[in-house]
């Protein structure tokens, strides 16, 4: 029965309202109405504020007062309607006719409704998921939600768990985004300050805020930077543009293509087919404004960015290579060079395209790194030595042996000259300071283990841009070469670094094994817990 339908005790004296559908009326003993007439007395306009707290709790009696201190009571308008809808909305819970309060306290009611707004619920939930199962071996991006090898289909509530635990994986809990977090009682949430308490080392220009932290990387997974045209065959080389947001790929598909990368929908600006050269190597070089490929030919190719002209190199002179599979250009881009047969490293100009050296070193050669000032060529081979060559001289200056290491397959050298990475066969990564350019048999300040397979890919984040890019699952390759892992798509992990000193990352990776890739903080020598693969 509705409170309108009870008769009420009005301070001054009985007054009899009319019940719907009897016209038999009673008065309300003292002790009948109760708590019930003091409901009803607050909505009429009572001033006794005690009772109406015992009744509402404090906030509650205090709106009300407010809203139906001034009705009169003999109005059978709808404003006693109105009234009473606030008052359930406050309790939560309507007087029967038998005159029960509920004996549940308002204040409690009122904080419970404050905590059931924490508690957020979806705005909708498809049941008919539970009955949809999911092919997740079929798609190639879908493959990396696999629990097992063998498994294909998984059930649609699954699938959808298992897409936000990916996502959680790559781009982390975003603390901003929660819409369970509130503020005290009393004080009002402002989701902006939480930002703004996390922008100090952006807005403090000194020079120890911009020094990377060794905990974790800010990591935001982009979208495919050849999305819009993806690569016929397996993805052998990419790298940034040193001073654009532009990435080229280039591949087995005899393709070279050359991408803007806004994030959004990396368009393709060029695409040149080289119909007699598949693609093993290729770098930027002139700063920029020409690309050199080259690959099982004993010929390569360069690319004028600007003109959109390729220029074929026949052969080297006086030398009969009939590959020409790797290469490096020197961070100046003033010299080339190759490796060839017997253990020879072929230097070419790069503005005319001659030969100006061969450096010899014992065994064959297996990997170069230029020093970035251009004056010095690091190279290694079959028997774990690195050799140390003056391009000025043209001639050996040192040579040291990589620690463990049976057979070289990657180096790295950081863009100040204070480290040195190798790898090796085995998985293991050898980091060394500055003393292996003086010493013979040098100890390696850190040993990386985290991979199993050969280290094929090792790169220092360069110091013109705080931009790392990958190929393939395995991101096996830096602003370098890509690994061979048979993705036709280049999967680009763009990682923002806050520090503008260069060498703070050192990237390892394995083409060998899907997701070989680790990230190791220079300055601790430590690998990053939160990279995602």
């Amino acid at each position: 029965m509705s409170l309108l339908r009870r008769r009420v005790e009005r301070p001054g004296g009985s007054r009899k309202r009319r019940q719907a559908g009897s016209g038999d009326s009673s008065k309300a003993s003292a002790d009948g109405g109760g708590d019930d007439s003091r409901l009803e007395e607050a909505v009429f306009g009572y001033q006794g504020r005690n009772d109406l707290a015992d009744v509402l709790g404090a906030e509650a009696a205090l709106a009300v007062q407010q809203r139906g201190k001034d009705n009169d009571s003999d109005s059978e308008d709808g404003d006693d309607t109105k009234m009473l809808n606030a008052l359930e909305d406050e309790d939560g819970d309507e007087a029967d006719e038998s005159g029960e309060d509920g004996d549940s306290d308002g204040g409690n009611d009122h904080r419970d409704t404050l905590r059931q707004s924490k508690r957020r619920k979806p705005a909708w939930v498809d049941h008919d998921d539970t009955k949809l199962d999911v092919d997740i071996s079929s798609v190639a991006r879908l493959r990396k939600l696999r629990t097992t090898e063998d498994e294909t289909f998984v059930a649609g509530d699954n699938y959808q768990s298992r897409l936000r635990s990916q996502f959680a994986k790559v781009h982390g809990q975003a603390a901003w985004a929660n819409l369970d977090q509130q503020a005290d009682e009393g004080n009002e949430y402002d989701p902006g300050s939480q930002l703004l308490r996390r922008a100090g080392p952006l807005l403090a220009g000194s020079a120890q805020h911009r020094r990377l932290p060794q905990a974790s990387l800010d990591v935001t997974r982009q979208r495919d930077a050849n999305y819009s045209v993806p690569s016929e065959a397996v993805v052998q080389a990419t790298e940034f543009h040193p001073a654009a947001p532009v990435l080229f790929t280039a591949g087995l598909d005899k393709t070279l293509r050359i991408f803007q990368i806004d994030g959004t929908d990396n368009p393709c600006l060029q695409k040149t087919f080289l119909p007699d050269l598949p693609i093993y190597s290729a770098q930027f070089a002139s700063q920029g404004r020409e690309i050199i490929m080259s690959g099982r030919r004993k010929f390569f190719y360069s690319y004028d960015i600007e003109q959109g002209r390729v220029r074929k190199i026949h052969q080297i002179q006086g030398h009969t290579e009939k590959s020409l599979e790797y290469m490096r250009v020197s961070p100046d881009g003033k010299l080339l060079a190759f490796v060839g047969h017997d253990g020879t490293i072929i230097v070419l100009s790069n503005k005319t395209k001659q030969w100006v050296a061969d450096l010899k070193m014992n065994g064959s050669v297996r990997q170069l790194a230029f020093s970035a000032d251009s004056s010095r060529l690091f190279s290694s081979g079959d028997d774990g030595t690195v050799y140390v060559w003056d391009l000025g001289a043209r001639e050996c200056v040192h040579t040291f042996v990589d620690e463990g290491c049976v057979r070289s397959t990657s180096l790295a050298v950081a863009g100040n000259g204070t480290r040195f990475a190798c790898g090796s066969d085995a998985g293991i990564v050898n980091i060394y300071d500055e003393s292996c350019l003086t010493e013979h048999n040098p100890t390696p300040i850190k040993v990386i283990k985290n991979l199993t397979t050969a280290v094929d890919t090792l790169v220092f984040n360069p110091d013109r841009s705080g931009w790392l890019v990958g190929a393939s699952e395995s991101l096996s390759s830096l602003c370098a070469d890509v690994g061979s892992y048979p993705s036709p798509y280049v999967f680009v992990l763009l990682l923002h670094v806050l520090a503008t000193i260069n060498s703070q990352i050192l990237a390892a990776a394995s083409r060998f094994k899907k997701q070989a890739t680790k990230m190791v903080h220079v300055g601790s020598n430590t690998v990053f817990g939160n990279w995602p693969t």
